[in-house]
C-alpha cells in the first residue's frame, strides 16, 4: 500500500513544542490536553488570539521539532513490511527548507521524492492517509485514520492512539486486502 502521514501530530509532537512557545511569551500553562478544539486561537489568551499562528512562521521553527513516540521506529516498521511511505504535510512557505531537513534527519527510510507539501491532501493519491486534522480526515477520498488528539474527538471514523495502534491498524487492514484477492 502507498500510506500518506501528516507530520504534525503523527510523526512531530507539534503541540508541546508549539505551545511552549506560547506559553512563555504570554505567562500562560496551557497544555495539549487544555486544546480541545482545532481552532488553537480560540484557546489562547485573547491577548494572543491568531497570533499564536506567528510562531510556526519563525526561522528554525519546523527544524527542531520533537519526533513522536514511536514515529521512527514505526516508519521503519511500515517501510519493512513493504509499504511506501508518503509524507502529507501543510507547511508554511517560511518552514518548508526546515522541515524538508527534519524528515530527511529523522526518516531517512522515507525518499525525498516522498515528500508532499501541500494544504489539499486529498489531491494526493494513497491508499491510507493517517492525520490528526478533522478537515483532512473528512475531505479524503479513500481509507483515512485519525490519529488521536484532544483536538479531534468530534471527527467519527476509525482511529489510533498510537503508533503501536497504527501499525496493528495496517497489519490488519494488510490481512482483510489478502483476503479480499
Amino acid at each position: 500500500m502507498i500510506i500518506g502521514l501528516d507530520c504534525d501530530g503523527i510523526l512531530s509532537d507539534l503541540m508541546p513544542y508549539w505551545l511552549s512557545f506560547y506559553n512563555s511569551d504570554y505567562g500562560d500553562n496551557i497544555q495539549p490536553k487544555d486544546c480541545t478544539v482545532w481552532e488553537t486561537h480560540s484557546v489562547v489568551k485573547p491577548e494572543c488570539g491568531v497570533k499564536v499562528y506567528d510562531y510556526l512562521k519563525r526561522p528554525g521553527f519546523w527544524r527542531y521539532l520533537p519526533l513522536m513516540p514511536g514515529a521512527a521506529e514505526g516508519v521503519k516498521a511500515l517501510a519493512t513490511m513493504g509499504h511506501e511511505v508518503v509524507v502529507v504535510t501543510d507547511t508554511p512557505p517560511e518552514g518548508v527548507a526546515d522541515r524538508l531537513s527534519w524528515l530527511q534527519e529523522h526518516f531517512p527510510v522515507i525518499p525525498r521524492s516522498n515528500f508532499v507539501i501541500t494544504r489539499r491532501k486529498d489531491l494526493v493519491s494513497v491508499d491510507l492517509l493517517v492525520d490528526d486534522s478533522p478537515q483532512h480526515i473528512r475531505r479524503a477520498r479513500g481509507a483515512a485514520l485519525l490519529f488521536d488528539h484532544p483536538y479531534n474527538q468530534d471527527v467519527a471514523g476509525p482511529r489510533v492512539k498510537s503508533w503501536d495502534e497504527l501499525l496493528a491498524y495496517v497489519a490488519d487492514m494488510d490481512q482483510r486486502r489478502k483476503k479480499a484477492g
